[in-house]
Parts: C-alpha cells; structure tokens; sequence
C-alpha cells in the first residue's frame, strides 16, 4: 500500500505519542524498534546515532557522520566498520520486515524503488520524519494545530 507523506507523518506521530515533545533521540529509538530493528545489534545503535547527526546536521555527508560515531565510540571503529554494521542491521531487518510498516517510509511513490534503502537513504529518510515531527510538535505546543 502506498502512503503519502502525510500519512506517513500522521504514522511517526503515533509511534512517537508517548515520546516527551522534541525527545528526538526516543522517538528515533521508538521507530526503529516498530520496525524491526533489534537492539542487540552494534548497527542498531550507530544507525540511531547516525539519524540523529543527520537531523542536527542536515547537510552532513554521510562519510562524516560515520567518522563522528568513530570518534564517540569507545572501541576503536573505523568508519568502515560503522558503515558495515548499520549496513548489516539495515539488512537484516529488511529481510525479516514487516512489509506495511516499512511502506510507510520506503515506498515506491516516495523512493521509486522497491528493494532495501542502503544507508544513505534509510538515515536520510528518517531524520527528515524527524524534521516534520519535531515541527508538528512545535505547532501543536504553540496551538497552531
């Protein structure tokens, strides 16, 4: 089934509705966990921490992204083992997905594809839901909405 943004919004508005206003760091954790993702996973966290950076940063590249999770890791990871490792989760749970909550952010209408985002377009895609949410929390605590 395909979404519109606005659905898709209307959707990360309800899995983020227990989330504080603004707490963009758990409602990234509440996300990944609908959709799949497995906390376990070294990827899971880099992945969370990459989506974040990305929010913050909107025009960071994503090769500085992995060199900022390199240098806040306490192990010494090289930027292409935290690109494999998200790489790896992103992968995984694709494999094992549940296909209409993955549509509400990775579908044809929106990506033109449907095969696994790669990195790149899964951090990109989610921090922007992370921009609208964060927006419509302001609105909604202004009473514009």
């Amino acid at each position: 089934m395909e979404h519109t943004v606005n659905e898709t919004l209307i959707y990360v508005i309800s899995l983020a509705c227990d989330v504080r206003r603004g707490d963009v760091p758990a409602a990234i954790l509440a996300i990944l966990i609908e959709l799949g993702f497995q906390t376990s996973s070294d990827g899971f966290w880099y992945l969370r921490r990459a989506i974040f950076l990305r929010y913050q940063k909107p025009e960071i590249r994503l090769t500085e992204v992995y060199e900022e999770i390199s240098c806040a890791s306490s192990s010494s990871l090289t930027v292409n083992q935290i690109e494999q490792a998200i790489l790896s989760a992103i992968d995984s749970t694709w494999k094992n997905r549940n296909k209409e909550k993955w549509d509400y952010f990775f579908n044809e209408q929106r990506t033109g594809k449907r095969k696994r985002p790669g990195n790149k377009e899964f951090i990109a895609q989610l921090a922007c839901f992370m921009e609208l949410w964060v927006s419509h929390c302001q609105e909604v605590s202004h009473g514009i909405k």
